[in-house]
């Protein structure tokens, strides 16, 4: 016996409309996973051209071959503030191991300036190691009780520089860590523009 669909759709031409009927678990599990994994709805959208208005069409079709399924669950938006603080935590890994590699041997003293008591965290921790960093890396450029190293310390701070540690990094780590802390009242970060060396 034929399914009553109570609110049919246009199948386009070409698609055999009994196609769906035959393998209703294949576009079940496909609409079922796009719409309640992030991770594949954000290649879907990223390298097929995936849409919201496509995953309904998807649902639609899928109905009109099978029996109604209710509601149509929205595929699931990522937590931005998240995802800011994933980058932060990647980004913390790589920049702690460059100064670390970088001043270690050559610059032992501003070494231990910068990386003495301070390690690598997780979530909120990640947050506060990375701002805590930067602001060591700061004042290793201006605090005037360290003039007498002044010289010692450009040296280390230009080393770190050409190791990609640069101005460029630390604006983008610093909007990064507003974004984390103000996530209603500060827009998301833009895009990156390579400039603060992406491996980093």
């Amino acid at each position: 016996m034929d399914t009553i669909v109570s609110n049919p759709v246009t199948v386009p031409e070409g698609l055999n409309p009994r196609f769906l009927q035959t393998q209703p678990s294949v576009a079940s599990r496909f609409l079922g996973a796009a719409g309640s994994n992030p991770a594949i709805y954000a290649i879907l959208t990223r390298e097929a051209g995936y849409s919201l208005a496509e995953h309904r069409r998807g649902w639609r079709l899928y109905e009109a071959c099978s029996e109604p399924r209710g509601e149509v669950a929205e595929p699931p938006r990522r937590n931005p503030v998240l995802a800011v603080r994933e980058e932060i935590e990647r980004r913390q890994r790589a920049l702690f191991m460059r100064v670390n590699a970088t001043l270690r041997g050559k610059h032992p003293a501003q070494h231990t300036y910068l990386l003495g008591g301070l390690t690598p965290g997780e979530g909120v921790e990640a947050v506060t190691a990375v701002e805590s960093l930067l602001d060591r890396i700061d004042r290793l450029a201006t605090d005037p009780d360290r003039k007498a190293t002044r010289k010692e310390d450009q040296a280390a701070l230009a080393a770190l520089a050409a190791r990609g540690v640069s101005a460029a990094l630390e604006k983008r780590l610093r909007r990064l860590i507003a974004v984390y802390k103000t996530p209603r009242d500060v827009p998301p970060p833009p895009p990156s523009t390579g400039e603060e060396q992406e491996h980093v």
